[in-house]
């Protein structure tokens, strides 16, 4: 879930870097991070299920970056989020709520033919990960 505004809060001390001054080095990834990124390209299909590689995209975006970093000798550590916490769980229920509001909206502007706004739309409705873990089990077979 992240921590609200950290990287706002760290931006007067971060100093851009090329990744292969971590040759050598290991590197924590927040796999969750980088595969919801890579969810914006195959929303619509994640969203709908749909058959075919394309709704798999998302892996590709991640594997991609895993394989950067090997490129460059730098060694990923991929965290992945562990289950929920009950502290949580209020704001989970908000997001899953919002998640449900903009995918059913999505389906209204896609019924319509309004593709356009029904895409932005399942991108807000978004990859949720505990639905896709098993597209997990491919990325051996990415990488």
């Amino acid at each position: 879930m992240g921590i609200k505004d950290l990287l706002r809060f760290m931006k007067p001390y971060l100093e851009p870097v090329h990744i292969k001054k971590y040759a050598g080095k290991r590197v924590g990834i927040d796999a969750f991070s980088w595969l919801h990124k890579g969810a914006y390209s195959c929303s619509m299909e994640l969203c709908l299920n749909s058959d075919g590689d394309r709704k798999l995209q998302y892996l590709n975006y991640f594997m991609h970056r895993i394989n950067m970093l090997w490129h460059y000798k730098v060694r990923p550590v991929v965290v992945l989020d562990g289950g929920s916490i009950p502290c949580k769980a209020a704001t989970q229920d908000d997001r899953e709520r919002r998640r449900k509001a903009s995918r059913d909206l999505a389906m209204e502007k896609l019924e319509g033919g309004d593709i356009q706004a029904a895409s932005e739309l399942f991108q807000v409705a978004g990859f949720h990960i505990k639905y896709r873990k098993y597209d997990l089990s491919r990325l051996s077979e990415l990488g």
